[in-house]
Formats: structure tokens, C-alpha cells, sequence
């Protein structure tokens, strides 16, 4: 008995050490906590339909989760794009932007740009519009970056046709050499060019 008792206090402690260990299947040098030099069959998954993510192997072999992102979505197992008809959404708040006499509005900041609040948004809803405002021109655009603008008060917007109080990249094609309105709730379809370096309305909601 005490042969046995004497082996079971050395497997004990002996087990924290390799639980510890580095473990190689297929290589006798293991470089991470489990190393396989081979394949990889699972058998019998089972299908989360809550899954958000996926698990891919980087230049080292090594597996890491991948975001599904908004664009893709798994379903039963199976990822599919989202529909075009998916837009996500984002508020530009205007209370504090920099108005000019007679309402001019100059390169206007919807923070589209990398790293800001939008930047993966296509409608926009303006809040918060101080007063009767005229946009000469949007920052941040760039080719084939598209953008609804979703005005949401009761003021009165004008989107001026090619202005040249903005920068010539940020100016506005209304596609009909004069200007026009949005009085009230209203939404603006815009695309940016890049070749010529504008944007261009597409259509516009009253």
C-alpha cells in the first residue's frame, strides 16, 4: 500500500508540470502550447447559429478568429453577403459647426474620414441644423464613396452646385448647374468621383 500511495503522490505532482508543457502532434518540437504538423479533421460539430466570428490560420500557421464584420453573414453554417439593400447608419450633430453669413456652409466635416464616428456609415442623419444652412461643399470623399444625407428638423438646406467657397475637391455636381432645396425632412444621394474629384448627386428626396 505504500508502494501505491508513494506513485500517486508523484503523478500528482508531476501534473501541473505538463499541463503546462508544450504539446506536438506530428513534430517532436512543439513551438506553441498545442503544434500540429499536419491535417485537421473535426468530426461531429456542432452548428452555433450565434456565431459572429471564424478561425483561419495566418502566414505562421498559427489560428486566429477573423470578424465576420457587417457584410457577411453565417447562416446555418453557410456565409453569405448581406443584402445591397443593408445600409448602416450614422448622425453627424451640425449644433456646432461653423456657419457664415447668409447660412454658407464651407467643406463640411461629416466625419466620413478614417478613424472617425462615420466612417463606414452611408446614411446620415444631420440633427440639430443651426437654422436655414447652405453646404458649398463635404469633406473626406473619395472614388465611389457613397452617401445618403437624412435631414431630420424642420430647417431648409441647400446643397450649392460647384461652389467655390469650398475646396475644389470637396464641391458639390447637382448635375443641374443651379442649386436646390430640402425644406423640412428629406434625405440627398450623393457619389463621389474620384477622376474628376467632386461629388455627385444622384437624387434627392423632398
Amino acid at each position: 500500500m505504500k508502494t501505491v500511495q508513494l506513485i500517486v503522490v508523484a503523478f500528482v505532482s508531476i501534473l501541473p508540470f505538463s499541463i503546462q508543457a508544450q504539446v506536438g502532434i506530428g513534430t517532436t518540437q512543439p513551438t506553441k502550447m498545442l503544434d500540429v504538423n499536419g491535417t485537421i479533421m473535426v468530426e461531429s460539430a456542432i452548428i452555433d447559429k450565434n456565431v459572429d466570428a471564424l478561425v483561419a490560420a495566418d502566414e505562421n500557421g498559427v489560428l486566429t478568429t477573423i470578424d465576420l464584420g457587417q457584410n457577411l453573414v453565417l447562416n446555418e453554417g453557410r456565409i453569405s453577403m448581406r443584402s445591397s439593400s443593408f445600409y448602416s447608419m450614422g448622425v453627424r450633430d451640425l449644433k456646432s459647426i461653423m456657419v457664415f453669413p447668409g447660412g454658407i456652409t464651407n467643406n463640411l466635416d461629416l466625419k466620413i474620414g478614417a478613424g472617425q464616428a462615420n466612417e463606414d456609415k452611408i446614411v446620415i442623419k444631420l440633427i440639430n441644423t443651426p437654422g436655414n444652412i447652405k453646404i458649398t461643399g463635404i469633406r473626406g470623399g473619395y472614388d465611389g464613396r457613397h452617401v445618403y444625407l437624412y435631414q431630420d428638423d424642420k430647417s431648409t438646406l441647400t446643397i450649392l452646385n460647384m461652389s467655390n467657397l469650398s475646396l475644389p475637391g470637396n464641391q458639390v455636381d447637382t448635375l443641374t448647374g443651379s442649386s436646390f432645396n430640402i425644406s423640412g425632412q428629406g434625405m440627398i444621394e450623393l457619389v463621389y468621383d474620384g477622376p474628376t474629384s467632386k461629388w455627385v448627386v444622384i437624387s434627392h428626396i423632398e
